[in-house]
């Protein structure tokens, strides 16, 4: 069973199943044998465990902060955060975006710091497994073992890409009344969809007085800078943070109700806006 589990994510023997992406990263974390105070860089938004695997070890979490656009780091905000002291890259696709990663995975490999891609909310079967830069590639946790065999077995891409063609119609009917993170990216097959807007709280709760399911994302945090360094604090994924909604956005949810969402949304939104005196 392990073994089937390990073979659909890659023919060769490269690939090991953990109980978590938590727990892989935590034995990654270990057999390193890194020296307390070496600088693991991550792209500042992350779930709170990942980072705490790092503290736990006595490392040092550093932030790269985000672009706006894409929800992922740059090779220059990247640069500007090496030291002598960084041991590790971890850069994570978020929402369902596909970032472009390799040039920031090649520079880490010039510098002999290990490069590692959390893939999990960029899962979409193999058809992307991971980028061959990396040195490492996270893909969703492997926890139930029996129960995630089976549902890999009956694995089916389309209701992905059905999730995607829901995406883009609702994207396209929200258009410009709120901003939508992680339009800039060439792939998006919308595993959450995100708003980002200035009162969540109003939105979250008109909608789900509408019967939408909105909320926020409690289990991720944007990744402080070191004290001794405090031109590297994430303002982009703190904002992102703290004005991040997400709305439901199914395969199986009707055209219909998807274009009454986005009619609620842009009514919020509309209200939202102050009159002029």
């Amino acid at each position: 069973m392990r073994r089937g589990v390990e073979s659909f994510f890659a023919d060769n023997d490269d690939t090991i199943v953990a109980y978590s992406v938590r727990s892989g990263f935590d034995l990654l974390i270990q057999a390193l044998e890194l020296e307390p105070g070496d600088e693991v860089i991550f792209s500042a938004l992350n779930v709170k465990g990942m980072v705490r695997v790092v503290r736990d070890a006595g490392l040092v979490p550093v932030p790269v902060d985000l672009d706006r656009g894409s929800i992922g780091p740059n090779l220059e905000k990247l640069q500007a955060a090496i030291t002598p002291r960084s041991r590790v890259f971890v850069a994570a696709h978020l929402f369902g975006t596909r970032l472009d990663l390799d040039p920031l995975f090649e520079f880490c490999r010039n510098k002999g710091i290990i490069a590692v891609e959390d893939c999990a909310q960029a899962f979409n079967g193999r058809v992307y497994p991971g980028s061959l830069k990396a040195d490492l590639r996270f893909q969703p946790p492997t926890a139930m073992l029996a129960l995630l065999s089976r549902r890999l077995e009956e694995f089916n891409i389309q209701a992905i890409r059905v999730r995607t063609n829901k995406g883009e119609k609702l994207r396209d009917m929200i258009g410009a009344s709120v901003a939508m993170p992680a339009q800039a990216n060439t792939h998006h097959d919308y595993w959450v969809f995100p708003l980002v807007v200035d009162e969540p709280r109003k939105f979250i709760d008109g909608l789900r007085a509408e019967g939408f399911d909105a909320a926020d994302l409690p289990r991720s945090q944007q990744i402080a800078a070191p004290k001794d360094r405090p031109e590297l604090e994430p303002q982009i994924a703190a904002g992102v943070m703290r004005d991040l909604v997400v709305i439901p956005c199914y395969d199986t949810m009707p055209d219909e109700e998807l274009k009454r969402q986005a009619e609620v949304i842009k009514r919020i939104a509309r209200e939202a806006i102050p009159t002029k005196a």
